[in-house]
């Protein structure tokens, strides 16, 4: 299989994988690893949540780059963002990422290295 970055991905994958970015995957595949990581003994549950964040940034950032139909090389120019839930104790059954989470700006100006 010849992959270049770029070219649009094939339509079929493309359709296969918007079809699998619901909001409702998004919070199932997050509370699986937040059990995932309970399992480990140094368990920071800010640091968890953080990444967890993080990740729901990254696959709303992907969703939105295969609805525009763009080439892999372009995925990683798209602005880093955070998503957070929008929802307290019922998860998204369906609707949007706009209605499901709330995106925030990745922005690190406050940390620094010690």
């Amino acid at each position: 299989m010849c992959f270049s970055l770029q070219k649009p991905l094939n339509q079929k994958l493309r359709q296969e994988l918007l079809t699998l970015l619901t909001p409702a995957f998004v919070h199932e595949l997050c509370e699986e690893l937040k059990k995932f990581f309970r399992h480990d003994r140094q368990h920071n549950r800010y640091l968890t949540y953080s990444q967890i964040r993080v990740l729901r940034g990254q696959l709303w950032n992907l969703k939105e780059a295969l609805e525009a139909d763009e080439p892999p090389a372009e995925w990683v120019k798209r602005e880093p963002i955070l998503a957070s839930r929008r929802f307290r104790h019922t998860p998204p059954a369906n609707g949007t990422f706009e209605d499901c989470f709330r995106r925030l700006p990745a922005d690190y100006s406050h940390r620094v290295c010690c």
